[in-house]
């Protein structure tokens, strides 16, 4: 019960963007694959906080994508695809507002330049919360279900390897679907 307990403290912890926890889970998952007692070369990072969907993506004439913005996915919290994506976004909306007429019309952009993140990295944001979700109340049998159900292992892969998004299965595959939905009323 205490190593439950503990286990979902952590995964809080994570949720939070709190380094101490995080690392503390590392270094428990590190210790279960008996890798303990390596020290790595380099020893880097942090953990980006995901932005909530009411954070502003302007001000002014000024706009923030990547970690700047928040952007990232929630789940496995990968972030490189969203900077690029969203940098992209940003570039094509600094040219319209750089050649806006006046200040309406610059504003006009930047709340454009908001809707094509919230319609496009901001679904794929939305399913990865849901999945975080799931994660955080039964971490175990998440895992479980990922690694053993091969399917879902398939899906999980062609995610990582960046050949679909989250997104993209839940809205092109209806067992997706159906699983995301099943394990939400769980």
């Amino acid at each position: 019960m205490r190593e439950r307990a503990s286990r979902k403290l952590t995964v809080t912890n994570w949720a939070r963007g709190e380094g101490a926890g995080t690392k503390r889970y590392l270094e428990d998952f590190i210790a279960r694959l008996g890798l303990a007692g390596f020290e790595p070369s380099i020893s880097s990072g942090h953990l980006t906080r995901c932005r909530s969907d009411d954070s502003p993506l302007s001000r002014g004439r000024v706009l923030v994508c990547g970690d700047a913005a928040g952007l990232l996915e929630p789940w496995t919290r990968e972030g490189i695809s969203f900077a690029l994506r969203s940098g992209r976004l940003a570039g094509e909306w600094a040219v319209r507002i750089a050649e806006a007429h006046d200040a309406v019309d610059a504003r006009r952009q930047a709340l454009n330049y908001a809707f094509a993140i919230k319609a496009g990295l901001g679904v794929e944001m939305g399913v990865g919360r849901r999945m975080y979700a799931l994660f955080a109340r039964r971490p175990g049998m998440f895992h479980a279900a990922m690694t053993g159900f091969r399917p879902a292992w398939r899906a999980f892969t062609k995610i990582t390897r960046g050949t679909t998004t989250l997104a993209d299965l839940v809205r092109t595959h209806p067992a997706a679907r159906r699983a995301l939905a099943a394990m939400d009323k769980g």
